[in-house]
């Protein structure tokens, strides 16, 4: 009963993901299916001169300049037992709903795969845009709206999920954990795409979810596009745009490529 009024909300709210999950989830005849464990190598990314609007959509244009004159210098992420353990749950979570929404026809399959093909194959959404270096992929797009693509995120507090309960799209925009803001709107900028739904699941008993749309920001997404090309003319001249820290900042001392910037070798 408690499953049923919780799905009877989650409709009445405009729901789509999160009820589906649940009664697919709840229902006896639920059928089981091979989820696959990527190894630590297969997810860690080299450096290919791409932004990735995962990793560096919230950068400033400085940080992206130096990033293109000096990325396969910039310190590799070295992976300890809890980031490791940390990305593996999130891979398995994202296949296990990718494939439930799939196989519910909530997610669009891609033209010309099939279900034993990678989750990635078959859903995901490839974003390329070689006018602003943007390469990445949306975790899919959404059947029962043309314009909406589709993002899964995670998390290991139940505060953040109920923060997304009260905010939604709002407390995306003003806190933009991650840069998760910034990451759809980079999205939706180049598929020209209006909207994203987003589906936040806790790693915390009961597993709260909440589900949300995140709408195109036109201003946002043109401030976006003219920090990538400021960090594009300037570092192929070899120059750096204007600094965007200051010595002994809090900013220098975390900064990735502050071993390449005037500001974070003084700081350092």
């Amino acid at each position: 009963m408690a499953n049923f009024q919780r799905t009877l909300s989650a409709v009445a709210k405009g729901q789509v993901i999160i009820p589906h999950i649940r009664a697919e989830m709840a229902a006896p005849g639920f059928k089981g299916f091979d989820v696959t464990v990527r190894g630590w190598r297969e997810g860690h990314r080299e450096f290919d001169g791409w932004f990735h609007p995962s990793t560096h959509a919230t950068w400033t244009a400085r940080q992206l300049a130096l990033y293109l004159m000096h990325g396969s210098q910039l310190p590799q992420e070295r992976p300890d037992v809890h980031f490791v353990l940390a990305v593996t749950q999130g891979s398995f979570w994202h296949e296990l709903v990718q494939r439930i929404l799939l196989r519910g026809e909530i997610l669009r399959r891609n033209p010309g795969t099939k279900w034993k093909d990678p989750i990635e194959q078959q859903v995901e959404i490839p974003i390329r845009d070689p006018h602003h270096n943007i390469l990445g992929h949306a975790d899919g797009r959404m059947v029962t709206a043309d314009d909406e693509l589709f993002e899964f995120k995670t998390t290991s507090s139940d505060r953040v999920v109920k923060s997304y309960r009260d905010g939604g799209e709002a407390y995306l925009r003003e806190k933009n954990p991650y840069g998760y803001y910034s990451q759809a709107q980079d999205y939706l900028a180049v598929t020209g795409l209006a909207k994203t739904r987003y589906l936040v699941l806790g790693m915390v008993p009961g597993f709260p979810m909440e589900e949300f749309v995140v709408h195109a920001d036109p201003r946002f997404q043109a401030a976006q596009r003219a920090k990538y090309r400021t960090a594009i003319e300037h570092a192929s001249r070899g120059t750096l745009p204007e600094a965007c820290c200051g010595i002994g900042s809090k900013e220098s001392k975390t900064c990735p490529a502050a071993r390449f910037c005037p500001i974070g070798k003084v700081t350092t």
